[in-house]
């Protein structure tokens, strides 16, 4: 295993824990372990992060660890990836069970499916990947399978073998446990938007129905004589009968009516309703994460005084300790954290100390507010107040302002 270039070393444990956030594996905590890698590891038995404080050492080539670098942080992907489902990936319109029925690319080794994904990433062709660890006993088979939608590889990688098949799609997986099936997502502008039943066939079968069919097809002999547009039940019953009368395997697709689909209920209308309003709540408090560093200590007060926006931030400032391993404790209050959202020094004092302190005067001020509402607006079963009653005096000294009568019946009860 090798280690990090200098400026790839990723040398505190908070950012080793992001690291493992990012790859999908598991936080190990900060450990000292002689022998092992300086810095960001990951174990390859138990596939868990650590942060190892003991220099870095003479490493057996059998160590049970490797090295995490900073690019495994800052790697951008452009393509997004849907888990088609466990197994290696397979085409459609064949018989997984047969060796003809794969999906072409090539294949190699790889240690993280991370490193899988990259590849796909750097091949230009690719529609998917299949990733199976090594660290299983399957090992004839293990590793990463790149798949392409030709036959040409624009990047594959050296020392990895061409894995040339006839297909060049992804249907489904083949269903082992150990390995997982990814493919690329893409918006398929030929899909059928007009409400009614529609299938594909990848062959011409026997004959009797014609085809190959690549593109979405309308049933227009399922919508004459079996009612086959009618909903999505009938139209998939279609797939049995046709598949067996012409001898192929077809994929069926049913596009409801707009006008027939139901209008949404009351009860979620209201949930999307409180949903909303709990995204606009929150809403400052993005707006808090995004300008850090460029607010003063007193914008960021002024942020606090929305309940919502300081509970927010002072989530974020226990999120800030709990990264580093520390924790937020009494005696770390009123100490600012040591590093913002982008990595850099903060350049003011404000503290979860500064939080909470915001949150009291906030339960003060909707205390006064919520009393003055009351006095206003006091509904049914009060006597109104002005709007300026707090700058009356008779509010305030009654007893002074009646000579000491009380308010209401002048001769008394």
């Amino acid at each position: 295993m090798q280690y990090c270039p200098d400026e790839m070393v990723i040398d505190s444990a908070a950012e080793c824990k992001v690291a493992a956030r990012v790859m999908g594996k598991q936080w190990g905590g900060t450990v000292f372990k002689r022998g092992g890698h300086k810095d960001c590891m990951y174990g390859l038995q138990d596939w868990k992060v650590y942060f190892n404080l003991a220099n870095a050492s003479d490493t057996p080539t059998r160590a049970p660890y490797g090295s995490v670098c900073r690019a495994e942080k800052w790697q951008n992907y452009t393509k997004a990836y849907h888990l088609v489902g466990a197994g290696f990936c397979r085409p459609e319109g064949c018989d997984p069970d047969e060796s003809s029925c794969r999906v072409n690319g090539y294949y190699g080794s790889t240690v993280t499916k991370l490193d899988c994904r990259r590849a796909c990433e750097l091949e230009a062709n690719c529609i998917g990947f299949s990733f199976m660890p090594s660290r299983t006993e399957c090992a004839a088979v293990s590793g990463c399978f790149v798949h392409t939608n030709t036959s040409t590889a624009s990047s594959m990688p050296k020392k990895w073998v061409p894995y040339e098949k006839d297909f060049y799609s992804i249907g489904g997986a083949s269903g082992d446990a150990l390995a997982m099936c990814y493919r690329i997502e893409t918006k398929n502008p030929a899909e059928p938007r007009k409400s009614g039943c529609y299938f594909k066939q990848p062959t011409s079968g026997n004959g009797r129905c014609g085809g190959p069919f690549l593109t979405w097809t309308a049933d227009n002999h399922g919508r004459k004589n079996l009612w086959s547009w009618e909903n999505e039940a009938l139209c998939l019953q279609r797939k049995t009968e046709h598949d067996d009368y012409c001898g192929t395997n077809t994929t069926w697709m049913f596009v409801p009516n707009r006008a027939d689909q139901a209008l949404p209920s009351t009860a979620a209308s209201a949930g999307w309703q409180i949903f909303t309003e709990f995204r606009i709540a929150l809403k400052p408090s993005a707006l808090f994460n995004q300008f850090e560093e460029t607010l003063s200590f007193e914008a960021k007060n002024a942020f606090c005084l929305m309940s919502p926006t300081a509970l927010g931030v002072g989530m974020l400032y226990i999120g800030k300790w709990e990264t580093m391993d520390i924790g937020a404790q009494w005696s770390n209050l009123w100490v600012v954290v040591p590093i913002t959202n982008s990595g850099a020094a903060p350049k003011d004092d404000h503290s979860l100390g500064s939080v909470m302190g915001m949150m009291i005067l906030d339960s003060i001020l909707y205390q006064v507010l919520a009393w003055y509402v009351e006095k206003v607006r006091p509904g049914t079963l009060g006597l109104p107040q002005p709007w300026y009653f707090p700058l009356l005096p008779s509010y305030w000294w009654p007893e002074k302002v009646h000579g000491g009568r009380p308010r209401g019946n002048a001769q008394g009860v």
